[in-house]
């Protein structure tokens, strides 16, 4: 009789063991499957979250976060002329962003550097001057360093009046 329980025992040891093996086994697997499913973000994707993230910021005043993505080398072109780096960020200060819609976004990426045309629609103020809101195609241009997308140019396509 002791030998019979000691048998049983023995089989109810090895059948939870080979239970938690095969849970644990599903468990690598399920992880194996599951991981690769939530996708990276598309070059698109990444592109549009950066200008949306831009422009976000302007219009909440929060020019500081600009100023942290922006490189020392940016430069930017607008209908007055060239800037660089701190007199963008000047610009950035002085600007009265209203609400705006991005249109059109392009996406291109070459290895460490993307760049993204869009359409803007937003009513800006700026040195007493006030702008309509109406579309304006722009360009920003973005480098991936070790610390993430750097704005490293931009170009205001709109029209002068």
């Amino acid at each position: 009789m002791v030998a019979f329980c000691h048998t049983i025992h023995n089989a109810i040891i090895e059948e939870v063991f080979m239970s938690a093996r095969s849970v644990f086994a599903c468990f690598v697997l399920l992880l194996c499957f599951v991981v690769p499913l939530q996708a990276e973000e598309t070059t698109q994707q990444t592109g549009e979250r950066l200008v949306r993230q831009l422009f976000s910021d302007i219009l909440a005043g929060n020019i500081d976060a600009v100023e942290q993505r922006m490189s020392p080398a940016f430069q930017s072109a607008h209908r007055d002329g060239a800037r660089d780096h701190d007199q963008q960020v000047a610009l950035l200060k002085n600007l009265d962003l209203g609400p705006f819609e991005i249109d059109n976004v392009k996406v291109t990426r070459k290895g460490h550097v993307m760049v993204v045309t869009y359409t803007v629609s937003a009513a800006e103020s700026f040195n007493d001057q006030r702008f309509e809101k109406m579309p304006a195609q722009r360009i920003s241009v973005f480098r991936l360093t070790r610390d993430g997308w750097r704005w490293i140019a931009h170009a205001n396509l709109h029209p002068m009046q």
